[in-house]
């Protein structure tokens, strides 16, 4: 049986190698070269590409499910107060050019 130190390193070990594997890929190496490389086999590369696939599936899908509401929010929040303050600079102000300035982000926004 295995110790918690020994298992550590091979966590390390897989870590470490799909880090390196990752690393190539977004390089454009295609599997077999990253396994000449690292000296795996294709098999494993292949397999840590999938891991890796399916963990940044899942970081995406957590993210969307958790922080993307509410970074929708703020934007949505941020933007109806420029225009609110576009709409009162438009209306409350004597200089034209300011006025069409202002009144050009109303248009912006069906955009």
């Amino acid at each position: 049986m295995s110790t918690k130190v020994e298992q550590n390193k091979e966590k390390d070990a897989i870590e470490w190698r799909r880090n390196k594997i990752l690393e190539l890929s977004s390089q454009g190496h295609n599997q077999r070269e990253i396994a000449l490389i690292l000296k795996f086999s294709v098999g494993t590369v292949n397999r840590d590409l999938s891991y890796l696939k399916h963990q940044a599936k899942s970081n995406i899908k957590k993210y969307i499910d958790e922080r993307l509401p509410e970074e929708y929010e703020k934007c949505m929040i941020g933007l109806n107060s420029i225009l609110r303050e576009a709409w009162n600079t438009s209306a409350n102000t004597d200089d034209k050019r300011e006025k069409i300035q202002a009144s050009s982000l109303f248009k912006r926004q069906d955009l």
